[in-house]
């Protein structure tokens, strides 16, 4: 869904729930980029709507365009809708019955392998239940893992579902896919994937199993922007997010229950090769993936709020100048706070020098704190410390991060970078699923990038040439 629509929703629903006598404005704050803007990748399941601004919806459900009598066996849907479906495609007519095709005709009626055990009216709901792979050797029954061959085009994901042809007609038994092992790459089109629970049933070669018909989306790899095009300074971290939401109402979803999403996301960085995995992430949430994996740059820290001292930015460094009392204190609140899905948090090397001793202390709180004494260093001082925010407790996740420097009344002291002890991410590829079936009630746009901190840079640029350049982000 287009952001300004979803705004627009988003208004319109807390005016209903105000008092006659107020209202209210939702006013977009921070910076956020389309980095999959025209969702380039590759929908499964699901179709893309729209030229300049485009959204997934779902695409697995129709219409039956006539009744169809008991012991019937041909299918008429309304026009112009699931045109993929082929031999041995699973349908489930209105969530009653499920049935096998045997073949497409030329005019798209779907015959099917056997007759109807019950009547179905017209305007009947058709989902599209599963799709048909072919299983490569075999497999006895305990066996964690298969390989399907899946028709052209189509992937599987951590989440997905595999079904297999149980003792009764029509009955499945049900299995997750917890890690694609090998992915199909040209000429070879088996995936390998690891399942749970295991296998009920032997399975033979070239017998059927099938992917169960849960809308999904495969990016490609994308590139990360390092700054806005026509104001080129570096992000920093930031928040990997998406639009998303309800569109209308679905009859086979309570409104007060969220429809069941996986994201699955992999992040890269340059390399001896062009690109390698750094981690991959799989959450059922929508809540937005932070990525840690950039320098927090003194440009960055100037927009901070200083609680003792002052503070000047010099190239390359961000200038203290200690209180009367000889301290200095920075301090900046983390929204959304440090650590809030299970993202691979670094270990920050902290720097500051001057003509004089000094302490440095750092604290991401609450959570860790960290000190040190500067050391001689060729006629300087200077203190190097580690703040890990690795291993912090993600139950209380640290919601300020704040430097300190303690010294001479007015000494002055030079804070470096903030360096991630994990490479730089320059990419990402991330593969979304969603456990949906219905009328076209949800919606999804591409991947936004949002820096967690902006850059000085931002608050001097003219804010009608950087879109939403309107404030600190929130998430």
């Amino acid at each position: 869904m287009a952001p300004s629509l979803y705004l627009r929703q988003l208004a319109q629903t807390i005016d209903r729930q105000l008092p006659i006598w107020s209202t209210a404005r939702i006013i977009p704050r921070g910076l956020s980029l389309p980095i999959d803007l025209f969702l380039k990748g590759t929908p499964r399941f699901m179709k893309r709507v729209g030229t300049s601004y485009p959204v997934m919806l779902p695409n697995n459900t129709t219409t039956l365009a006539i009744d169809v009598p008991a012991m019937g066996y041909i299918l008429k849907l309304n026009a112009n809708s699931l045109d993929y479906l082929a031999k041995d495609y699973l349908l489930d007519l209105g969530g009653g019955q499920i049935v096998a095709i045997a073949k497409v005709l030329a005019d798209g009626q779907l015959w099917l392998n056997y007759r109807l055990r019950k009547a179905v009216q017209a305007n009947t709901n058709i989902y599209v239940y599963g799709a048909p792979g072919y299983h490569n050797g075999e497999r006895e029954v305990g066996a964690d893992n298969v390989e399907i061959k899946l028709p052209a085009g189509m992937s599987i994901m951590v989440g997905d579902t595999v079904l297999q042809e149980g003792s009764v007609a029509f009955a499945y038994y049900e299995y997750t896919v917890t890690e694609v092992i090998t992915n199909a790459t040209p000429p070879h089109t088996v995936t390998a994937v690891r399942l749970t629970p295991p296998l009920k049933r032997q399975v033979r070669d070239g017998e059927l199993l099938y992917l169960k018909a849960n809308p999904a989306y495969f990016s490609q790899l994308i590139s990360l922007p390092q700054g806005y095009p026509d104001l080129p300074v570096q992000f920093g971290p930031f928040l990997l997010d998406r639009v998303t939401g309800l569109i209308s109402d679905n009859p086979d979803q309570p409104n007060n229950q969220e429809i069941p999403e996986t994201l699955e996301l992999e992040l890269y960085q340059t390399g001896p090769v062009l690109y390698r995995t750094l981690h991959v992430t799989g959450a059922a949430t929508r809540t937005p993936c932070q990525v840690w994996n950039a320098p927090i740059l003194p440009q960055h820290m100037v927009l901070w709020k200083p609680e003792h001292g002052i503070m000047n930015l010099t190239p390359g460094a961000l200038r203290a100048t200690l209180d009367d009392k000889g301290r200095w204190r920075l301090r900046t609140d983390l929204v959304p706070p440090l650590g809030t899905v299970n993202d691979e948090l670094p270990r920050w090397r902290l720097t500051a020098y001057s003509n004089m001793p000094f302490r440095f202390a750092a604290a991401a709180w609450p959570g860790v704190e960290v000190t040190a004494d500067s050391l001689s260093d060729g006629g300087q001082q200077r203190a190097v410390m580690w703040l890990d925010t690795s291993t912090l407790n993600r139950s209380d996740p640290p919601r300020i991060l704040e430097l300190q420097l303690f010294g001479q009344p007015h000494q002055q002291i030079n804070v470096g970078p903030i360096m991630p002890s994990l490479p730089n991410v320059r990419a990402v590829r991330y593969r979304l699923l969603i456990e949906t079936r219905g009328e076209y009630h949800w919606a999804s746009s591409g991947l936004f990038l949002k820096p967690l901190f902006l850059s000085s840079g931002y608050v001097q640029a003219d804010g009608r040439n950087v879109p939403l350049n309107q404030g600190r982000l929130t998430a």
